[in-house]
């Protein structure tokens, strides 16, 4: 039997809640990594969805193909001996929180993709290589790119109203969280990793957590008004990280 697959986005957010669910449980599996927009034929190849929107992370497992972090965090819950991330009794609670963090990383995208659109130096970090390393061609592909984002998605700039709906959502966090460390009982759960996500939008964390295409990226994925109001949550989320993340040095 083979390796199980993860298509993934090194940069995504929800990438980043599966592979944290999968290295939590220590589940072996092989990685490939996505492109956007010229990897969408390949994609679809991969995971036999001819039609409607595809997206990563996708966890392809012999007759089994997920398409969704949740659904494949409760995959690894499945195939894994560690701590459940969804303890017995916390199902609909760990729902709520992550359908709260769906709606704001929708906002969050918003946000960065019309920031990054208007930085010439952002779109070219955006292009992998080889189509990056040429000038002209990593900013037609970057631009690209990104109408090809706002069209998938059916962005609309309401830039205001997207920010609002961030803040309103951190300020719940807070409130949830009440200077606790997790948000369900004393363990981590994945209502913890899902609103941890949402913080890449604010304050994202720095490698081996995430990794950007530069440092013009970087600028445009913080939100320093947000970042300095909920520091606290910053914070939070790096405590997380350091403690559970399967990447953590202390790990």
């Amino acid at each position: 039997m083979s390796a199980p697959t993860l298509i993934s986005l090194p940069y995504s957010p929800w990438s980043f809640k599966a592979r944290w669910a999968l290295g939590h449980h220590a589940i072996a599996y092989k990685s490939s990594i996505y492109l956007p927009m010229l990897g969408e034929p390949w994609l679809r190849l991969q995971t036999k969805r001819w039609r409607g929107p595809v997206t990563v992370p996708a966890w392809i497992e012999e007759r089994l193909t997920l398409m969704d972090s949740l659904e494949i965090a409760r995959r690894a819950d499945a195939l894994g001996g560690a701590t459940p991330l969804f303890p017995d009794g916390q199902g609909e609670a760990i729902d709520a929180w992550n359908a709260r963090s769906e709606a704001l990383l929708r906002a969050g995208r918003v946000l960065t993709t019309y920031a990054v659109a208007g930085d010439r130096r952002a779109l070219m970090e955006s292009v992998p290589p080889p189509f990056g390393s040429v000038a002209p061609i990593a900013q037609l592909f970057g631009a690209l790119g990104v109408r090809f984002l706002k069209r998938k998605y059916e962005m609309t700039e309401q830039l205001s109203h997207e920010r609002d709906s961030l803040r309103r959502g951190l300020s719940e966090l807070r409130e949830a969280l009440a200077g606790r460390d997790h948000l369900l009982g004393d363990d981590l759960t994945y209502a913890d990793i899902t609103m941890t996500a949402v913080l890449h939008f604010v304050a994202p964390p720095e490698p081996p957590y995430l990794k950007l295409g530069g440092p013009r990226s970087r600028v445009h994925w913080t939100k320093e008004e947000l970042a300095d109001e909920f520091s606290d949550l910053v914070e939070w989320r790096d405590r997380l990280l350091a403690r559970h993340h399967p990447r953590s040095p202390r790990s």
